[in-house]
């Protein structure tokens, strides 16, 4: 039996967003497609980040912060509570914020032909939710931490 690797895991339609896309834009994209985030793409279809519900919360937290309401330590505790209370609505600075502001530039790959083993070690040692999958310079998919758990759920 030949051992998985990624192109056997890989989700081949990428979801991505461009850089212009707005943070409430970004909110409706990845809810509309069940999704947790999204690569980011240039004006040109390349891969120049990867932005997800975190950078979105980041963003909402550091706004308050930088606002000095007093939302801002209300932030934590609402959302530590299991939903007792509704979260701070998103500013109007927010609702124009492109996610290139928001987006993580730092992008991670690995090949298609990389072993499972390894694509979840990568995962684990770089605290990340999503790889993406390139082949000769070409975006072919993404892995996300669902797929490995997904894997495992059908080998038990």
């Amino acid at each position: 039996m030949r051992a998985l690797v990624a192109a056997d895991l890989m989700t081949p339609e990428v979801l991505a967003v461009g850089l212009d896309t707005t943070i409430p834009e970004l909110a409706t994209f990845l809810l509309d497609n069940e999704v947790t985030g999204a690569v980011v793409k240039s004006e040109k279809g390349h891969p120049v980040g990867v932005v997800s519900f975190t950078d979105i919360a980041a963003a909402a937290e550091s706004d308050l912060a930088r606002e000095g309401t007093e939302e801002a330590a209300g932030f934590y505790v609402r959302t530590r509570d299991a939903g007792t209370a509704d979260a701070p609505p998103m500013s109007k600075h927010l609702e124009s914020v492109p996610v290139s502001e928001i987006m993580t530039p730092r992008l991670h790959f690995v090949a298609p032909s990389t072993p499972v083993s390894e694509v979840a070690a990568t995962l684990l040692d770089l605290r990340l939710h999503r790889l993406l999958v390139i082949d000769q310079d070409e975006l072919v998919g993404i892995i996300s931490t669902s797929d490995l758990i997904g894997l495992l759920v059908e080998s038990a």
